[in-house]
């Protein structure tokens, strides 16, 4: 399975052929830019599967040299201990997001503004836009425990850059 990651260093060129093969460049990775990194691909060394939001803003596969710094998105949550979750992450929402339980169910849409709280960055292993999750919160409401899943918004607010991503964390 995969997760939720942060490019933490440099500019990363980004590649339609897990050989990363210079002309088979299909974008760019930025210093801060949210992507899925679905782990080491087969048949190359040192090479990640990704999905990432390229230039026309599609969610879409892509490879990347595994000898880059990136950290997993949990991280970039604020830590926090809640009577109901234990220690976990915490991260307001910039956008609506659906909250889905482990079968795929809508449990609730979350409105911009609530929260999300989670214990690491797993992604779904059919939808890969879905992030782990072990709890939410809605405006007037208290923390709700739910072992699931919300669905991010790879395609919103024009950049993946974690200061302009749908989740930040507060």
């Amino acid at each position: 399975m995969g997760y939720h990651a942060v490019n933490e260093g440099s500019i990363m060129n980004v590649y339609w052929m897990s050989s990363c093969e210079e002309g088979s460049e299909i974008g760019k990775l930025y210093n801060g830019e949210v992507f899925t990194c679905l782990g080491i691909t087969t048949g190359y060394q040192n090479v990640n599967e990704i999905r990432f939001r390229n230039s026309e803003g599609k969610y879409v596969q892509g490879f990347i040299d595994r000898r880059t710094s990136i950290g997993p998105l949990h991280l970039y949550g604020k830590k926090v201990t809640d009577p109901t979750l234990g220690t976990c992450y915490r991260f307001k929402t910039r956008s609506a997001l659906t909250v889905l339980d482990n079968n795929g169910t809508i449990k609730t849409v979350l409105a911009v503004g609530d929260y999300v709280y989670s214990k690491d960055s797993t992604c779904g292993a059919t939808n890969r836009r879905n992030f782990k999750i072990v709890g939410y919160k809605q405006a007037g409401f208290n923390v709700s425990k739910q072992d699931g899943f919300v669905t991010l918004n790879y395609e919103a607010n024009g950049s993946m850059i974690k200061s302009n991503f749908c989740l930040y964390g507060a």
